[in-house]
């Protein structure tokens, strides 16, 4: 009779621990710091030398990291393959597009299409504005920034279930207050946040909803701090104008 190998169980859950250790190694690399060495990333993530040389090297035979010839480790090229079938893949994208371009043309100013993962809020797309004055670039696709320091992050909080929320955020301080925060997003359909990525940097988002009525990403107008207004009733209508077309379009 055949059996199970009493193994089996225990190499199932060393990969499956393996894998839980690959988003934590991706999250170390930015803008600010995009090589590491090996014993960099065992230091920042405490883990075990021997386990992390065994992990980055299965990294770097997938693509999903390269190693230099000075012996440091950077993002591999397989990521941008990935990063742009994501892209093109993402419905939310195709219809959001021509009405962003649409909104940045009738209020002058930055819009942005962001997407959760975890406890961080990703730029998918951007439309620059033409404001006349002081034109604000924005955060280019695939910038992430903490979900609960953005409008668009908080948007897309206010959409998950408290429970969630406390679990992606655990260790957060100041958790009850964001709560209430999100409380008073859910009350009026969009987020405001002053500081938006960037001291001098104002936002405003709304969601956008798919047929099921799930909020599968978030549309948001970021504004130079000093221009953004006291009453935004316009921005606001003009933003929820937009994000009610559009979940139209992914509802159909």
């Amino acid at each position: 009779m055949t059996g199970v190998s009493s193994t089996e169980p225990l190499a199932r859950d060393r990969g499956v621990a393996s894998v839980r250790r690959i988003g934590p190694v991706l999250d170390l690399f930015t803008a600010d710091r995009p090589e590491w060495r090996m014993s960099e990333i065992a230091r920042a993530l405490s883990m075990p030398k021997s386990t992390t040389h065994a992990l980055l090297g299965s990294m770097v035979e997938v693509g999903l990291l390269s190693l230099t010839p000075r012996r440091r480790y950077q993002l591999g090229w397989s990521l941008l393959s990935l990063g742009e079938r994501m892209r093109v893949g993402l419905d939310f994208r195709r219809h959001a597009m021509p009405a962003m371009q649409e909104l940045a043309r009738a209020v002058h100013e930055t819009v942005v299409l962001c997407a959760l993962d975890r406890s961080s809020v990703v730029v998918v797309e951007r439309v620059e504005g033409d404001h006349p004055m002081v034109r604000l670039a924005g955060a280019a696709p695939g910038t992430r920034a903490p979900a609960h320091r953005t409008a668009c992050g908080l948007v897309l909080l206010a959409a998950r279930p408290r429970g969630e929320v406390r679990a992606l955020l655990d260790g957060l301080p100041g958790l009850d207050a964001l709560e209430r925060t999100l409380d008073g997003v859910r009350r009026r359909g969009v987020a405001i946040a002053r500081g938006e990525m960037a001291a001098d940097v104002a936002a405003i988002a709304a969601p956008l909803t798919d047929a099921h009525g799930t909020v599968v990403a978030a549309i948001g107008l970021q504004v130079p701090a000093y221009r953004f207004p006291r009453d935004t009733t316009r921005l606001g209508d003009a933003l929820c104008g937009v994000a009610a077309s559009v979940s139209r379009r992914l509802a159909a």
